[in-house]
């Protein structure tokens, strides 16, 4: 999607169209910004500090019913929440291990990931203990069925969990 779009960009700008051009462009920007937004939500939730704490991250396809993960919104906004000193406990259905160690070889900004320990990656939902809070970033079916009987709190990016104890995007 933003790759097709900063393609656009660049066509309009070729062809004289610059405010055009300049419109697509901050499409981008927000589309960033909102990635940013909602990573800081849970940054907030936490006070700012999230050193020892354990983040579950649900959905790393860009979209449901895909192992597709490029541009994806989890690859961003995990990069930021790791950044800030969360651990991070990652499961997506279709996404194989190696597709998600891949993106975060390649499109983080973070060196020695793999020496810290911070990073599990899960082959099923139940896998997952010890949370501080879900992060859902793609709308798998399976996600709405959470019940955060613990009162683990949920920050849904997508609004499909019907849960009463989440933030969502927006």
């Amino acid at each position: 999607f933003q790759k097709d779009i900063l393609n656009l960009v660049y066509l309009c700008k070729f062809y004289g169209l610059n405010e055009v051009a300049e419109y697509w462009h901050q499409i981008v920007k927000i589309n960033d910004y909102q990635k940013e937004r909602f990573a800081q939500k849970v940054i907030n939730h936490f006070d700012g500090n999230l050193n020892g704490k354990r983040i579950a991250i649900l959905g790393w396809a860009f979209k449901a019913n895909t192992n597709d993960s490029r541009e994806s919104a989890a690859i961003k906004v995990s990069e930021i929440l790791y950044k800030s000193g969360a651990s991070l406990s990652i499961y997506d259905p279709k996404v194989q291990k190696k597709t998600i160690v891949n993106d975060i070889e390649n499109l983080w900004e973070v060196d020695n990931y793999l020496q810290e320990n911070r990073i599990e990656i899960v082959e099923k939902l139940d896998d997952i203990k010890k949370i501080d809070v879900y992060v859902i970033l793609t709308e798998w079916e399976e996600f709405n069925l959470i019940d955060s009987k613990e009162s683990i709190v949920i920050f849904d990016g997508r609004n499909i969990n019907q849960n009463n104890n989440k933030f969502s995007l927006g």
